[in-house]
């Protein structure tokens, strides 16, 4: 992300020396809208699949917002080494195939993103999950603002702090809804044709 330039001003390296190129997301097209709607007693499905850091990035708050709750169904596909959970509206599933993995995806109601703590983000994963066309619960910390102030304004994505009582606030407010409009906005600089005038102008300058 961009605050990672920053951390090369620690090795006195010359701003024309370096370049950031950021990764590019799937798809290049205009702003993605949907039109979501749901049942009144419809169990809601959330996903998340990732990498779990304990202290850096988990999900023990959210695990702990969600457990038991009515109309809620939360599937988690990371390391299973990861915890253990009892409870029958949480099921946590080892990694995937791409495609069985698109296929949750397509089959789930929400997708669930867990920011960085604290630290740099590279916002890919964030930029593909908008792709989807998708609700999205984001659920963020103070420590790092950079992504929450940079996706304010999308219609579609539903922030909550990292604590259990913000999680079960905003997971209500989704679950309580009948109607989801998504309207996303991919930004310009992630785009594939960004990406590669980036490249280009890498190489003929080497």
């Amino acid at each position: 992300s961009e605050p990672m330039l920053t951390l090369y001003k620690e090795f006195n390296l010359p701003a024309s020396k370096y370049i950031f190129v950021p990764p590019s997301t799937v798809k290049n097209s205009e702003p993605i809208v949907n039109d979501h709607n749901y049942s009144k007693d419809q169990v809601f499905h959330f996903i998340y699949a990732g990498m779990i850091y304990p202290g850096y990035r988990d999900l023990d708050s959210l695990i702990d917002a969600v457990n038991g709750m009515e109309r809620v169904n939360l599937e988690i596909i990371t390391d299973l080494h990861y915890k253990k959970v009892q409870n029958p509206n949480i099921q946590i599933h080892d990694w995937l195939k791409r495609d069985e993995l698109y296929e949750k995806f397509n089959n789930s109601d929400i997708l669930v993103f867990v920011d960085n703590f604290f630290g740099y983000q590279v916002p890919s994963k964030i930029n593909e999950l908008l792709a989807l066309g998708k609700p999205i619960l984001f659920i963020y910390d103070k420590r790092n603002m950079y992504l929450f102030n940079k996706l304010q304004g999308n219609a579609g994505l539903f922030f909550a702090e990292n604590k259990k009582e913000k999680i079960v606030q905003t997971v209500k407010n989704i679950i309580g809804s009948s109607h989801i409009n998504v309207n996303y906005k991919v930004q310009s600089e992630y785009k594939e044709e960004y990406v590669q005038q980036m490249l280009i102008k890498c190489i003929n300058e080497v």
